[in-house]
């Protein structure tokens, strides 16, 4: 037996405005979460470096899409409740009484969840945009001499071709941003190849994009709360549907009862 579809009830509501008060604790709560994000990165990253091959790419789509759905949640929850703040203030309007110019604002607009978005990694997609700039192929680098090697050093014509490799690399802004950046975008270091110089190159190249997917998901999210809302109002009637059967059903027994005692 095939499930009915779900009922959609779709209601007018009052549109808002993209860019609110508002605004500015939704980008707040959105850059709080992509740092949230990172730092779950860092934990699930353990387990992804000790396993190997299709694993590795299988777990890190796992951990990507779990996370681009919470964003998306996190997006329709607020969606919906902007569509229902819009179905009271229309209500208001429509019986004559109004609402404050913050709650006009609050509700609905499509365009609102991508401005958030836009509004919160703001700072990170600045600086990935400036690591992509500067970012240069990362290759071998000169480091410590194995330690047999000390004697030589105490030669004077040895000594100076050996400290030709004792040079250190100081981290510059390039290396700092390289952290940061590869923390938030820590799924797509696997998918991309880590042990590989030409392709992890490539994705730093990207970064300004790829950092952009998983807020996105906020943005999509957010446009499912006209539906959501609808949703509701169709569970809703379902559900006084039901119980005005279940009432007929008893009224219709009650009926059937008494007119048998009456034959009685």
């Amino acid at each position: 037996m095939q499930n009915k579809e779900q009922k959609l009830i779709y209601k007018p509501y009052a549109k808002g405005k993209a860019f609110t008060k508002q605004l500015t604790r939704r980008a707040a709560r959105l850059l709080l979460l992509t740092l949230i994000t990172a730092v779950f990165y860092l934990f699930t990253g353990q387990l992804l470096v000790i396993t190997e091959g299709i694993l590795r790419f299988v777990l890190s789509a796992i951990v990507l899409v779990l996370v681009m759905g919470f964003f998306y949640y996190e997006g329709a929850v607020h969606g919906e409740e902007d569509v229902a703040l819009g179905e009271i203030v229309l209500s208001r309007s429509s019986e004559g009484m109004k609402s404050t110019e913050d709650e006009e604002a609050n509700c609905y607009n499509s365009l609102k969840g991508l401005v958030s978005v836009a509004v919160g990694i703001l700072p990170f997609f600045i600086m990935a945009v400036i690591f992509a700039i500067i970012t240069q192929k990362q290759v071998y680098k000169l480091g410590v001499l194995p330690s047999w090697l000390t004697a030589f050093q105490r030669h004077r014509d040895i000594e100076i071709a050996l400290n030709y490799y004792n040079q250190g690399v100081s981290m510059g802004l390039e290396g700092a941003l390289r952290i940061v950046i590869r923390m938030l975008l820590f799924p797509f270091v696997h998918f991309f190849g880590a042990d590989n110089a030409s392709n992890m190159f490539l994705m730093e190249k990207l970064s300004p994009l790829l950092i952009c997917v998983v807020p996105l998901s906020y943005a999509v999210g957010y446009l499912s709360g006209p539906k959501r809302r609808a949703k509701v109002h169709g569970d809703i009637d379902t559900g006084k549907k039901r119980q005005r059967v279940k009432t007929l059903r008893e009224i219709k027994k009650r009926r059937q009862g008494s007119e048998g005692n009456r034959i009685v």
